[in-house]
């Protein structure tokens, strides 16, 4: 997962573990490689 901030790229590896009934997604959750870059990622 990457973005540009304030002119520079970042990027870190994300797993994604999703929930499922009855083929609608309940939820989902996000384990980032480098917590700090995925805060950077979405303005936090």
């Amino acid at each position: 997962m990457g973005a540009r901030r304030d002119g520079a790229d970042v990027q870190t590896g994300v797993v994604s573990v999703f929930e499922y009934r009855d083929g609608v997604q309940l939820e989902r959750w996000l384990y980032p490689d480098d917590l700090e870059v995925f805060e950077q990622i979405f303005g936090r």
